[in-house]
């Protein structure tokens, strides 16, 4: 991925419905490389293990095909990142999931994503001090993160 840009042009998958087979994610490296495009980045809302069911590890086999769609973008030159969306994690006390979020970002870190992005949006956004949670969610993942860059959606944006 190249740094010296000033900014960086990708895919994010990140919508509602049926998410891509694997082998379109895979050919898609050939798309992004022939039109000059940077990074992809994985974040089908579908995927529970990203959302609603953060706290759960991926199958195994899930996992392993992340992790190779991961080496294959990285093969190519290619930013492979995560869309990670710990649901309404900041609704709770922050230090009791403290735990299942240290344990989540260590999975992912196993990816190996070069893109990491922290997503809040879709999810219930009248709580006090929202604005506060999210940041110190958001202050443990990157601290905790291998990832090399970063993106934030906030619930209202």
């Amino acid at each position: 991925m190249a740094d010296n840009k000033p900014f960086l042009v990708g895919i994010i998958v990140g919508f509602f419905g049926r998410p891509w087979p694997w082998a379109d994610r895979q050919a898609a490296i050939g798309f992004l490389a022939e039109v000059g495009l940077d990074f992809y980045i994985y974040a089908p809302k579908a995927d529970p293990y990203l959302r609603k069911a953060w706290t759960e590890p991926w199958p195994a086999a899930d996992f392993q095909q992340l992790a190779a769609l991961s080496q294959a973008y990285r093969a190519a030159g290619l930013g492979f990142g995560l869309g990670f969306s710990p649901f309404e994690i900041y609704r709770e006390d922050p230090a009791t999931q403290r735990d299942a979020l240290e344990a989540k970002v260590a999975e992912l870190n196993r990816i190996a994503p070069s893109i990491l992005s922290i997503q809040f949006d879709d999810m219930h956004g009248a709580v006090p001090e929202l604005a506060e949670r999210q940041a110190r969610v958001i202050d443990e993942v990157v601290v905790a993160s291998t990832a090399e860059r970063f993106i934030v959606c906030p619930t209202y944006y």
